[in-house]
């Protein structure tokens, strides 16, 4: 999503051809892309030009692009235009080429004139014709055509603008000094920085902002006492999960939060706060801790730990709950697709009458196969969350070939992924050492998470000291501890870095697109190209 300065304010002040040009821009453009409508450039001896956009990107350059809406025709070299309020034709003083190109040579000579690090940038310019269906082959004889936007370009926006920033055979890349240079000259009462922190800073808010708005459509299905919410991965489906139970609880609603993983669980607990009418329990501790269950002692031996939690425990639960266990008048599940149909109909049952069961889940992400039956479902309320909203746009695009959501217009470019085929001759922690060491940070234990596929990886990364930083588990997370976990405890948690360590290429693809989605902003994958990852690589 571009940036529009110096505030989206200026729209109201533009020409509607050159808002709603504008507008298209921030939505179709890369976070990257600084967006400048309404630009004079004063000269002396000269009358001021004026640029009606000016689009600018540190590896792309500048581009003046100059906007004429409504029915334009060129008459034997001539330019015309159709006036909407009389419905007459008249002859532009100057033709729109010209216009865009001196204001962008004006804009040249201002910025070379003025900045010693700009004194050989090039800028480019366009003109767009955003009401005009002509053909995109027309010759139009002082007009290049990929300097020419017609209405049917509208619908790839992105492409049009990287052919006429690439029609100038020499463009300048200005780096994030060059642009910091330009919009300090264009804009010099704008405080405003371009650096990477500022950026993420930025990038983070406009996310937060785009995910609550896409859930917030759907908060109100809480009126009904049945709702299934199904998403993606990075649809915001927690947020909303989040928004149900703070609704219960103002409503003086005695509310159940729950889900399987025990780290999300936590998690959850932290965001939701001490809300003394929101109890946040993992699905099984729950279970564990009724009244019930108090004949039932966890097993030591590790071999009978599944059994015990995932059969035991719940058949005995469900056999010998009673009615007088109905304590909640809401109950919010998250990550649904972990639960069984017997574990849904505990649930149902700890309801109190008239009761309201709120889920959310997304059936990609179903890697414990407990046989959850969806069809079931077809009576509740049901929605869906469509745009993913928490990962970059690099990260979400490669989710989307794993049956991933479209990225919000939202979403920030990010980084590459870094891809690692791991050396045969280092260890998993030589291999998972060396990248730690380049991504050091002073929180760098609050940013990173690492992801394996077994725990056999994970504990051998667990322990890594590297400088005055270590590796422990998720619980122990600070900004000195690096946590790490397997792929299913890091379930509906996320991280702005993520490292993905599979040596061996063992992960199937439903495992990638769980642990790929929890990264935000960066990308490392330590896997073989022989494996699944060629789906992302490629």
């Amino acid at each position: 999503m571009g940036q529009i300065l110096p505030t989206r304010d200026v729209l109201r002040t533009l020409h509607p051809s050159e808002a709603e040009l504008t507008e298209l821009l921030e939505d179709s453009m890369s976070d990257e892309w600084l967006i400048i409508p309404n630009v004079w450039i004063a000269e002396s001896y000269k009358a001021p030009k004026e640029i009606d956009i000016l689009i600018c990107h540190p590896d792309y350059g500048t581009l003046c692009i100059e906007v004429k809406g409504g029915p334009v025709e060129v008459r034997n070299g001539e330019w015309w235009q159709l006036n909407r309020g009389t419905q007459e034709w008249h002859q532009l003083k100057l033709s729109p080429p010209k216009q865009s190109r001196d204001s962008a040579y004006a804009l040249r000579r201002f910025l070379r004139e003025t900045e010693k690090p700009l004194e050989s940038i090039r800028v480019g310019w366009a003109v767009a014709l955003v009401d005009c269906e002509l053909a995109s082959n027309s010759p139009i004889a002082d007009l290049p055509i990929e300097q020419l936007l017609l209405k049917p370009d509208l619908e790839n926006l992105e492409s049009w603008v990287l052919r006429a920033v690439s029609s100038d055979q020499n463009p300048t890349k200005l780096g994030i000094d060059g642009v910091s240079a330009v919009t300090r000259l264009l804009l010099p009462d704008l405080k405003f920085g371009f650096d990477p922190d500022s950026r993420s800073v930025r990038q983070l808010e406009r996310i937060n902002v785009a995910s609550t708005e896409q859930v917030r459509g759907l908060a109100s299905l809480d009126l009904n006492r049945r709702v299934l919410v199904r998403g993606a991965a990075g649809t915001g489906k927690t947020r909303l999960a989040q928004m149900w139970a703070r609704q219960g609880a103002k409503a003086r609603e005695s509310v159940l939060f729950t889900c399987y993983n025990e780290p999300l669980s936590r998690q959850i607990e932290e965001s939701l706060g001490d809300n003394r009418r929101i109890t946040v329990k993992p699905i099984l501790r729950y279970f564990q801790e009724l009244d019930i269950s108090n004949s039932l002692n966890p097993p030591s031996a590790p071999h009978e730990q599944d059994g015990y939690w995932n059969r035991l425990l719940p058949d005995h639960v469900s056999k010998n709950l009673t009615p007088s266990h109905a304590a909640w008048d809401r109950i919010v599940v998250d990550e649904l697709q972990d639960l069984s149909d017997l574990w849904l109909s505990i649930l149902e049952r700890l309801l109190k009458p008239g009761g309201k069961l709120l889920c959310v889940g997304d059936p990609k992400q179903d890697v414990y196969r407990r046989g959850l039956t969806w069809s079931n479902f077809d009576t509740w309320t049901l929605a869906e969350l469509r745009r993913n909203c928490r990962n970059s746009r690099t990260i979400a695009k490669c989710l989307q070939a794993l049956g991933g959501a479209q990225p919000s217009n939202a979403c920030a470019e990010g980084e590459p992924i870094t891809f690692i085929n791991p050396n045969p001759m280092k260890t998993v922690q030589e291999i998972v050492e060396s990248v730690l060491t380049s991504a050091l940070s002073p929180n760098v234990g609050l940013s990173t998470l690492i992801i394996t596929g077994s725990t056999l990886n994970r504990d051998a990364i667990r322990g890594l000291r590297i400088g005055g930083f270590t590796v422990g588990d998720y619980d122990a997370r600070s900004a000195t501890q690096i946590p790490c976990e397997t792929l299913r405890r890091s379930k509906g948690l996320e991280s702005s870095h993520v490292i993905l360590v599979d040596p061996s290429g063992e992960l199937s693809p439903v495992d990638l697109y769980i642990a790929i989605s929890r990264a935000q902003h960066r990308l490392t994958v330590i896997a073989p190209r022989s494996s699944h990852v060629q789906l992302i690589h490629k």
